[in-house]
């Protein structure tokens, strides 16, 4: 896979990005809808891939530190949460393989309908790049369908099984914890699903620079709610 380096000028609108690559100007697409406000402004350096679309190029990854950057690509993001899964690397997931993708559950599309050996679980995929601190957040801005995925998630867990997968995709961070100002109902959301016995699970990856692949750099990040309540999920 051809690898690019550029330098980040602005962000042109939800999907698209103004990139310079040795001083000549390129547009990129993003398939991140948070707002990536610490990313994507003037002078960042960003990894590119080609891209099939309108746009030569696809911005994955971005804001180096000490070799390692943060991935906004979610669809990079999920393979590599499933490519973990499949290899056994996610110790909550030992046994578990992937019934269906996009599934349907009330009023909401589910990412992952898992098989864990003779139970399902309904696991939803969340991207979480907004760093403070020690702490990778979620959510960085309002998301109606992160609030309908959730209420689904909540009701699903009176009759089945459910769980919410944290991506902190950034270098730096020790925790996950939800973001209030982002969404202030997500935030309530995630702590009343984890006390209707919702699973919350988050992991850390980041892209490797030199060696050009990404890396899990811990399969079970903590997740600190509002309460101090600290917890890996149980499978």
């Amino acid at each position: 896979m051809t690898l690019l380096l550029c330098i980040i000028v602005r962000k042109e609108n939800r999907f698209t990005v103004i990139i310079e690559i040795e001083d000549r100007g390129y547009k990129a697409w993003i398939n991140n809808t948070g707002r990536l406000r610490e990313y994507l402004r003037k002078g960042v350096k960003g990894f590119l891939i080609p891209n099939r679309g309108k746009n030569d190029y696809r911005l994955f990854a971005v804001s180096p530190y000490n070799g390692l950057a943060s991935i906004i690509d979610t669809l990079l993001q999920m393979k590599a949460f499933e490519r973990c899964m499949e290899n056994g690397l996610l110790p909550k997931f030992i046994g578990c393989r992937i019934q269906k993708r996009n599934a349907s559950l009330y009023n909401s599309k589910i990412d992952y309908l898992l098989s864990c050996n003779t139970r399902s679980i309904y696991l939803e995929v969340k991207s979480a790049v907004l760093k403070k601190g020690e702490y990778a957040m979620y959510p960085d801005c309002p998301s109606i369908r992160g609030q309908r995925h959730i209420m689904d998630l909540i009701k699903n867990s009176e009759r089945g099984e459910s769980a919410i997968m944290f991506i902190a995709a950034i270098p730096d961070i020790k925790y996950f914890t939800p973001y209030k100002e982002g969404d202030p109902l997500i935030y309530s959301l995630i702590s009343k699903a984890y006390h209707k016995g919702v699973k919350l699970y988050a992991i850390q990856i980041a892209y490797d620079i030199n060696m050009k692949r990404i890396m899990l750099i811990n399969s079970e990040t903590p997740v600190i709610l509002e309460e101090g309540i600290k917890t890996h999920g149980v499978i």
